[in-house]
C-alpha cells in the first residue's frame, strides 16, 4: 500500500514490508543507541586501518579510545549542520518532499558512519544533490549545478558529486522515502471537514479565552452558515497550519525522532502540537479523538496505542521547538568548529603514525624503481670508476616520507642569490608533491575571512537580507518622517517607512530630490532599491541603506520633472 493510499483511509499502520519501516525505525531508544554505536565503532576501525594501512582490528581497536569525536559530539556535529541545511533549503525555497528527503538522506548516511571518517560540512551537499535528483529527477524546479553555482560553491559541488558513491554504499542504495507531507494534508483535510460539519469556520483569535470560545462555538448557531468569505479566510489559515506543520516535521530530523516513529505517526503528533500549543485550541481533543478511531477503525484498543504514540510524538516536537527557541547559534559555532578541527587534526595523526616497516618497503620499491637497469656487458668489465656513494636514509626521515637524499664528500653549491630573498609569506605556504591536502584546508580556512563567501555558505545574505538577495523589492507606505542629519549639517532628510510585500520587513527609505515626498503618501505601493554601497549608509543620512524609485507604478523622477503625473487610486 503507498503513502498517499494510506492516507486517503486513514491507516497508520503501514505494511512491515516497507524498507523504510524495516531497516530505519528501530524499536526502542536503547535499541536505537546500540545500533549508533556499533556503526560509530565500526566506522572508526575502519578509518585507522585505512589511515595506518594496519590490518589488524584488535589494534585499531585500541586507538579509537584516543579520538576526540564522541557520539554525543557526533549528534552535535548533525544537528547543527541539519539546520544550515533547513536554513539554506528555505531561503532557496524548496519543494517539503526535496527537503525531506535530504534530511533523511543526511541523518541515516550518519546513522550507520562518523564524522571522523567523513566530514559533515561536505556531505549535506551531497545529500541535497541527491535528493534533488531523486525527488526532481527531470530538473523542471532545481538544477543542482545552477544552484550551486548561485551559492558561490563550485569547488563543493564538484566534490560532492564525487561522494555521491559513498553516500549510496553508506544508506544501501535505499532510496524509498515515506514523506510527511500526505499525512499532514490529509490531517488538515479532516479538520477542515470537521470544523466544518460543526459550524465553526471561523478563525482563531488572538487572546486565549477567544479561542476557546470561538473553538466551542460560542457565537455561532447551530445550523446558521457562514459569514461572506469566512470560509475562504479560514482555508487560508489552514494553509499556514500546515506550512507550520510541515516546518516543524522537519526540525524533529535535528533529534531520533523520526528513527524511533512512523511518518505518519510524527505527521500527527506535530499536528497535534501545533492545534493545542501554538492555537490552544478547545477542540483539538475532540478532533484527534474522532481522528484516531478512524484511523484504528473502531477498534479501542488500537486507538488507544495510536494515541499513546501521539501524545509521545507530540512531546518530541514540544521539546524540539523549546530547544530551537532558546538555540543560541552565536554559541554553538565555535564549538562545532572545534569539534571538526579536532577531528581532522585526529586524522592526521593516524596518518603520521605509520607503521616503520610498511614504509621501509615502500622506500626500497620506489628505490628499485627508480635505478636504472645494469648493463649486462659492463659488469664483466672492471671497474675504472670511483666507488659509488654510500646512502644514508635515517628513520625521522622515512617517517616523514622524505625522498633519499646521497650524502656527499663534496660540498653542495651555494644557492644563487635570488633563492635566498623570499618574501616571508611565501616561507610559511606548503611547497612539495605531496601538500595538496594542507594547501586546500589553508585556502577553505582562509576563504571565511572573505566577506561575501561568508555572508552565501552560512546563507545570511538571504536570511537576513531584507531584499532577499534581489536588486529591488515592492512594498507599501506605513508612515512619512524625518531623519535629523548628522553633525556637521543640520537638516531634516525626507523619508519614508515601507513594509515589503516579499518579507514582511519593514525598512526605511531615503526621498530623493526636493519636493519628491509631496508625490508620495501612506498605504502607496512603492518600489526600492539599494542606497550607498553594502552595508553603509550614504552621507549624514544616518541608518538609511534604501531609496524610492517608483511610486505608484511610475518612476519617482519622472514625477519630479512633471513628465508624468501620479496615478489616481
Amino acid at each position: 500500500m503507498s503513502l498517499a493510499a494510506s492516507a486517503n483511509t486513514a491507516d497508520l499502520r503501514y505494511p512491515e514490508s516497507t524498507s523504510h519501516l524495516r531497516k530505519w525505525i528501530a524499536s526502542s531508544r536503547t535499541e536505537l543507541q546500540r545500533i549508533k554505536e556499533v556503526f560509530f565503532r565500526r566506522s572508526l576501525v575502519t578509518l585507522i586501518k585505512e589511515k595506518s594501512e594496519s590490518s589488524e582490528t584488535n589494534e585499531a581497536q585500541q586507538k579509537i579510545s584516543s579520538c576526540p569525536i564522541t557520539l554525543e559530539k557526533q549528534s552535535d556535529l548533525v544537528a547543527w549542520f541539519v539546520r544550515n541545511l533547513m536554513d539554506i533549503m528555505g531561503a532557496h525555497q524548496f519543494d517539503f518532499r526535496i527537503a525531506d528527503t535530504c534530511l533523511a538522506f543526511y541523518t541515516r548516511f550518519y546513522l550507520r558512519e562518523s564524522v571522523g571518517r567523513y566530514p559533515p560540512n561536505i556531505y549535506l551537499f551531497t545529500a541535497l544533490i541527491m535528493a534533488i535528483k531523486c525527488e526532481d529527477a527531470v530538473g523542471e524546479n532545481r538544477s543542482p549545478s545552477r544552484l550551486f553555482n548561485g551559492m558561490g560553491k563550485t569547488t563543493a559541488f564538484h566534490e560532492a558529486l564525487g561522494n555521491e558513491a559513498i553516500l549510496c554504499q553508506a544508506i544501501q542504495f535505499d532510496f524509498r522515502i515515506l514523506h510527511g507531507d500526505a499525512p499532514l494534508t490529509h490531517l488538515v483535510n479532516s479538520y477542515y471537514g470537521f470544523r466544518k460539519k460543526n459550524r465553526l469556520l471561523t478563525v482563531p483569535a488572538v487572546n486565549f479565552e477567544s479561542r476557546v470560545a470561538a473553538s466551542r462555538g460560542a457565537g455561532t448557531a447551530t445550523g446558521e452558515k457562514p459569514a461572506a468569505g469566512e470560509e475562504e479566510i479560514f482555508v487560508e489559515w489552514l494553509g499556514q497550519l500546515q506550512t507550520a506543520c510541515e516546518k516543524l516535521y522537519l526540525q524533529l530530523y535535528a533529534s531520533d525522532t523520526h528513527f524511533l516513529f512512523r511518518p505518519a505517526e510524527v505527521a500527527t503528533g506535530v499536528f497535534r502540537h501545533v492545534l493545542k500549543t501554538r492555537y490552544q485550541l478547545a477542540d483539538a481533543d475532540d478532533f484527534l479523538t474522532n481522528f484516531l478511531n478512524i484511523a484504528a477503525k473502531g477498534d479501542p484498543e488500537a486507538a488507544a496505542r495510536l494515541r499513546k504514540t501521539v501524545d509521545h510524538t507530540a512531546h518530541e516536537a514540544y521539546k524540539q521547538e523549546t530547544f530551537m527557541a532558546s538555540y543560541n547559534m552565536d554559541y554553538w559555532r565555535p564549538k562545532i568548529q572545534e569539534y571538526l578541527k579536532e577531528a581532522r587534526k585526529w586524522a592526521r595523526q593516524l596518518e603520521r603514525k605509520r607503521p616503520l616497516d610498511a614504509t621501509l618497503a615502500d622506500a626500497k620499491r620506489n628505490k628499485a624503481a627508480d635505478e636504472p637497469r645494469p648493463d649486462p656487458a659492463a659488469a664483466t668489465a672492471p671497474s675504472q670508476t670511483a666507488p659509488e656513494t654510500k646512502k644514508l636514509v635515517t628513520e625521522a626521515a622515512l617517517v616523514s616520507d622524505v625522498a633519499m637524499v646521497p650524502e656527499t664528500t663534496a660540498a653542495a653549491p651555494a644557492p644563487p642569490v635570488a633563492e635566498e630573498k623570499m618574501d616571508a609569506q611565501d616561507t610559511r605556504i606548503a611547497r612539495g608533491i605531496k601538500c595538496a591536502r594542507k594547501l586546500r584546508t589553508r585556502r577553505k580556512t582562509q576563504k571565511w575571512a572573505d566577506k561575501a563567501y561568508k555572508k552565501v555558505a552560512l546563507g545570511s545574505r538571504w536570511k537576513y537580507d531584507p531584499f532577499q538577495g534581489s536588486s529591488h523589492a515592492k512594498g507599501i507606505v506605513v508612515e512619512r518622517l524625518g531623519i535629523e542629519a548628522k553633525q556637521p549639517n543640520s537638516a531634516s532628510r525626507k523619508c519614508v517607512r515601507v513594509q515589503l510585500v516579499k518579507s514582511g520587513k519593514k525598512i526605511t527609505a531615503f526621498v530623493p530630490r526636493d519636493g519628491s515626498l509631496n508625490y508620495i503618501e501612506e498605504n502607496d505601493l512603492v518600489l526600492v532599491s539599494g542606497f550607498g554601497r553594502s552595508g553603509h549608509a550614504v552621507g549624514d543620512i544616518p541608518g538609511v541603506r534604501f531609496k524610492i524609485v517608483k511610486v505608484a507604478g511610475v518612476s519617482l523622477l519622472a514625477l519630479f520633472k512633471e513628465k508624468i503625473e501620479k496615478p489616481r487610486a
